[in-house]
C-alpha cells in the first residue's frame, strides 16, 4: 500500500538517516524537519504544510537528492 495524501502530517525527528527519511514519506509525511529546528521555523512549517508545501529540513533535502542521485532518477532527466 502506497502513500496516503488524505490526511497530512509533518515528521519532526532526531533521525536523520536515508531509511528512515524515505519511510517517513513512504508512510505519507508531507514534510520533515529534523528537531534542531528553530521553534519560529516549526511553526512557519506548519502553515506551509496546511497551504499545500512540502516542508522540509536542509540536510534531509540532501539525503533526498542523494537517494534520487543513487537510484539514477536524477540522472535519467539529465540525459535527456
Amino acid at each position: 500500500m502506497g502513500p496516503d495524501f488524505g490526511n497530512q502530517f509533518l515528521i519532526c525527528s532526531v533521525h536523520d538517516e536515508e531509511e528512515k527519511v524515505l519511510q517517513g514519506f513512504y508512510a505519507g509525511a508531507g514534510g520533515y524537519l529534523l528537531k534542531t529546528t528553530a521553534p519560529h521555523h516549526l511553526l512557519e512549517s506548519i502553515h506551509e504544510l496546511n497551504g499545500g508545501g512540502a516542508p522540509i529540513s536542509k540536510e534531509i533535502a540532501k539525503i533526498l537528492i542523494q537517494s534520487l542521485l543513487s537510484i539514477g532518477m536524477i540522472s535519467g532527466v539529465m540525459n535527456r
